[in-house]
């Protein structure tokens, strides 16, 4: 089979798989939470902006609801260029929804908290599933043997491509906003293109390419950092607050609240440029949500940040990413007036530390 025929073929299946979703789109009543798990990012806020057209073509109410607030700067400039208000996911859940479309995660991906808590509902009002993060063969036909649809392509560089075809396919036609949000989803997720992208998501890009609005991109893409983000550097770079083993580096980034928690991924970007780096964990505990938060880096060939973060995490729960970028998020087993304590947080940081130079082959035993 030639290469082009066989580009065809993979083609037509997408197409199949995308009308099934537009066919289900087309007889469904009631209300929608578009939604994300995690820190959402760029490919997060576009494909859920995506689908929220598609869902406005249809005439079917909808509302985004992520798990975790916006607080990256880039990321309020997206939100605010695409002039949509997200909602946080609280305890009440999904009261008062339908319907929960997933956008950029999957079950497998939702910390082990949260989908003990919402585990009822997502098994009985799950529609849809587009992401490109692996998930477990396991999860995966699980996922296919309920009723949601379910597309699922780790190959792919962004889930904004996945979102760019439904568009494409229900008729729509791309405008500014659509293509400006789906360019920066893939911009971010393969750094500008320089990583892990197929000639899918090129193929998908040329679709809407000249309606990006480059000038509001430049404004969305470039801010300065944030002084929370200087005051996390100011601390990780103090010798008491960091361990290098090897070409290994852990960075405690201490206490935080939710708004100072969303340096951790700039700080962790600013360690990978060390020197003699290859992999970066930097971590802190998040107070305001009494969470464990961090962020992995790595440009070396031997492992990927995704599995880094994902081992970092096993068991007490959940991580993933992508080959040179992951993160992770870890319900700490402690009572929440505990976690005050610093003797409570030093041990946290300290166990999460061991477990990272653990994965990495340089633990106090290895």
């Amino acid at each position: 089979m030639t290469l082009l025929i066989w580009l065809v073929k993979i083609n037509e299946v997408i197409e199949l798989e995308t009308r099934d979703l537009l066919n289900r789109l087309s007889g469904l009543e009631g209300s929608v939470a578009i939604t994300a798990f995690g820190n959402p990012d760029p490919d997060a806020i576009a494909s859920a902006f995506a689908l929220g057209r598609i869902l406005d073509h249809y005439e079917i109410d909808f509302d985004y609801l992520f798990e975790s607030e916006i607080n990256r700067p880039e990321n309020q400039l997206l939100v605010n260029y695409l002039e949509i208000s997200i909602d946080n996911l609280t305890r009440a859940g999904f009261e008062g929804f339908d319907h929960i479309s997933l956008v950029d995660c999957n079950p497998g991906r939702v910390s082990e908290v949260m989908r003990k808590n919402l585990r009822a509902e997502l098994d009985r009002k799950l529609f849809s599933v587009q992401d490109h993060h692996p998930i477990e063969e396991a999860e995966l036909e699980e996922l296919k043997a309920s009723n949601a649809f379910v597309d699922i392509r780790p190959e792919l560089g962004s889930c904004s491509t996945i979102l760019s075809e439904c568009i494409k396919d229900s008729d729509l036609e791309f405008d500014p906003f659509t293509a400006t949000a789906l360019f920066y989803g893939l911009h971010s997720d393969t750094n500008g293109l320089l990583r892990g992208f197929t000639s899918h998501d090129v193929e998908q890009l040329t679709r809407y390419v000249d309606l990006i609005d480059m000038e509001s991109l430049k404004s969305i893409v470039g801010p300065l950092m944030t002084s929370e983000t200087f005051e996390v550097i100011h601390r990780v770079t103090d010798e008491d607050f960091y361990e290098v083993r090897g070409t290994y580096k852990f960075a405690n980034a201490g206490t935080l609240t939710s708004k100072t928690s969303s340096a951790i991924p700039q700080v962790a970007d600013f360690l990978l440029k060390e020197e003699g780096v290859e992999g970066v964990v930097v971590a802190g505990i998040d107070l305001d949500n009494h969470v464990v938060l961090g962020s992995v880096r790595y440009s070396g060939s031997r492992y990927t940040a995704e599995d880094i973060a994902a081992k970092i995490a096993k068991g007490v729960g959940s991580g993933g990413g992508h080959v040179e970028m992951g993160g992770f998020q870890i319900q700490p087993g402690v009572l929440q007036d505990t976690i005050y304590r610093e003797s409570s947080q030093n041990a946290l940081i300290e166990s999460i530390k061991e477990r990272f130079f653990n994965v990495v082959g340089k633990g106090v035993n290895n």
